[in-house]
């Protein structure tokens, strides 16, 4: 039957995005870093705080000395 076939692995894609998901978000808001972890996070600025969480979340940028030292300078190797 075309119907329940097509149903069936309709659902399955649907089932499988939704796992896909919901193990992005675990990871993201569980296993990783937050900002909370960094003694300076309150200096980020507002428009930035989205960025630097997916980074901090992801182990792209892992501070120093439990601080992120938002307002410093940086340069091309950090």
């Amino acid at each position: 039957d075309k119907f329940g076939a097509w149903h069936l692995s309709n659902l399955s894609l649907r089932v499988r995005q939704k796992m896909v998901n919901n193990a992005i978000i675990y990871q993201l808001y569980s296993y990783f870093k937050t900002l909370d972890h960094f003694t300076d996070a309150g200096q980020i600025a507002s428009w930035a705080k989205d960025a630097m969480s997916v980074l901090v979340g992801a182990g792209t940028i892992s501070g120093s000395d439990g601080a992120l030292n938002p307002t410093g300078t940086t340069t091309r190797a950090e």
